[in-house]
């Protein structure tokens, strides 16, 4: 400060390198303070995206139809009784069988 209301220009000159340098290191800072809180960003983001789809997936679920799960369910295996039946009716004989 005394340098300046001397008018001395070597002090001057040294007090706006020191301004420069600082510039530099707080625009340093700046990028680098931008890049985290995007970061955060991002990750919030994230975060809500996923409690909203683990949200969905419970609601799902807990708020299924009780008959229809049951109705399906019997469905299935009434339908894999019938295959088991279709299977064990199916005839056993192999090539062996027509070559003796």
């Amino acid at each position: 400060m005394q340098g300046l209301q001397n008018n001395n220009d070597t002090t001057i000159n040294s007090a706006i390198s020191d301004v420069q340098s600082s510039d530099t290191y707080l625009n340093e800072q700046l990028a680098f303070y931008g890049t985290v809180q995007d970061r955060v960003a991002g990750a919030q983001s994230f975060g809500q995206n996923y409690t909203v789809q683990l949200q969905t997936q419970l609601s799902g679920v807990q708020d299924a139809n009780e008959a229809e799960s049951i109705t399906n369910m019997t469905q299935a295996q009434t339908q894999l009784q019938a295959a088991l039946q279709s299977e064990a009716q199916l005839p056993r004989t192999t090539l062996f069988d027509f070559l003796t």
